[in-house]
Parts: C-alpha cells; sequence; structure tokens
C-alpha cells in the first residue's frame, strides 16, 4: 500500500488517507464539516463576562455562567426569583406564586389554616409536572432531603393522595382526600 500526503495545503503527515485526507483532518471533517476547522481553545484566566472575576472553567466563562448558558440559552441570563414566594391572603384560602424557570407564573392553593399551622411558608415552593398525567404539582425541596409534596404534608399518613378536581394545585382540604391506587386510576381515567 503506497504512502501518501494529506491534500491540505501545510500537512505533512502520511499513512492512512481518507477523501485525500489525513486522519486528523478527516475526524476534524467529521465532527466539524470542514477540515480545516480547529477546536477553539480558551485562555485560562478570568470569565469572559464584564464584570466577573471568578476563574474560567469552560467556553471561557465560569460555572455560574456555564450553567445559566446551559439552561436558559444565554450567560447573561439571571434567575427570575429567589427567596420566599409571595402569597395571596383571601377568604381562607392561601395564593401561592409558583415561578417556572420558563417565566411562567402558576398559583397554588391551600387552606389559611394549613398553611400556618404547618408552618408551610419556612419552605420555598416549586411547581413539578408530573411526566404521565401532564399535572403540575407543588413541591419544596430542601438540603439533603428527598423533596416534599405539599399534598403530602397536609395529608402525612395517607398512603395515596387523591385531587378531587384533577388540580394538583389545589391543596385545600376539600380537593384533596386519602385513597388507594384503584381509586386513585380510577378517578384519573374519569377524565381522559
Amino acid at each position: 500500500m503506497a504512502k501518501t500526503k494529506c491534500s491540505i495545503k501545510g500537512c505533512n503527515r502520511t499513512g492512512r488517507i481518507r477523501r485525500t485526507w489525513c486522519d486528523v483532518h478527516y475526524e476534524r471533517w467529521r465532527a466539524h464539516g470542514d477540515p480545516n476547522t480547529v477546536r477553539r481553545q480558551f485562555k485560562t484566566g478570568k470569565c469572559s463576562i464584564a464584570g466577573c472575576n471568578i476563574r474560567a472553567v469552560t467556553r471561557g466563562w465560569c460555572h455560574k455562567h456555564y450553567v445559566r448558558w446551559r439552561a436558559h440559552g444565554d450567560p447573561n441570563t439571571v434567575l427570575l426569583h429567589h427567596g420566599p414566594n409571595k402569597i395571596v391572603r383571601r377568604n381562607g384560602i392561601v395564593r401561592i406564586q409558583l415561578i417556572r424557570r420558563d417565566g411562567t407564573i402558576l398559583w397554588a392553593k391551600v387552606d389559611a389554616k394549613d398553611y400556618d399551622g404547618l408552618n408551610l411558608g419556612r419552605y420555598r415552593w416549586h411547581a413539578q409536572r408530573d411526566k404521565n398525567s401532564h399535572t403540575f404539582y407543588v413541591r419544596t425541596s430542601i438540603y439533603k432531603q428527598r423533596p416534599k409534596m405539599l399534598h403530602r404534608l397536609i395529608l402525612p399518613n395517607a398512603p395515596i393522595v387523591d385531587h378531587r378536581n384533577h388540580n394538583g394545585l389545589d391543596n385545600r382540604r376539600k380537593n384533596i382526600r386519602p385513597a388507594t391506587r384503584s381509586q386513585n386510576v380510577s378517578a384519573r381515567l374519569l377524565i381522559w
């Protein structure tokens, strides 16, 4: 087998040739669509975002800006909401504002007695979408603990909690009840 040179100008590599290129240029073409593309090398040092002096980790950004880019597509995106949830009290019902990552605002309902009695204001609440039923439920994340669902805190001894109106954000006592798995599934089947 005759060894030939790579056809890229300035490359003196010999050996296995594919598409008239050496292995290095062939792999660049496969990965980037162009045999002359060289992967960008970022300087180690500070984050390239203006005003950030944290050490750069990847793509020229610090870890914080890289995570923002992965989650939102923009390293300058600032998360919308930190701190306690906004609440509105009216007629014995507490409405808890839940802001999703995409900026959508949802409202959860709970009885004022449960909100005050269980001290639910100490938690930061989030909306979690169920993959199977596509229903939103209210949960909290506590450092180094499993996430806690709001309806499980209100009815802690019930093996399964059923939402009568099929709205997982409505956690008033009149809407949730203890149920067995078969009762919960049969209630779910009625709406489909």
